[in-house]
């Protein structure tokens, strides 16, 4: 019965390496489609920069109060 044990065990553990192998495949594929449509849509409002920095004054001599 111990070599039964051994055996089972062993199964297990291939079924379990199989399996996060497959989980890890699957993962990698997802993580490329992410890629992919990352790149093919237009920019957001954050990833646009920022403008360059007013002081307060400057901004005060712009508008009148």
């Amino acid at each position: 019965m111990v070599g039964g044990t051994i055996r089972r065990k062993l199964i297990h553990r291939e079924n379990f390496r199989a399996s996060v192998l497959h989980l890890s495949e699957i993962q990698a594929v997802l993580q490329s489609i992410a890629e992919k449509k990352s790149v093919l849509t237009t920019p957001s409002l954050l990833s646009s920069g920022t403008r360059p920095w007013q002081s307060a004054d400057s901004v005060c001599e712009n508008h009148i109060l």
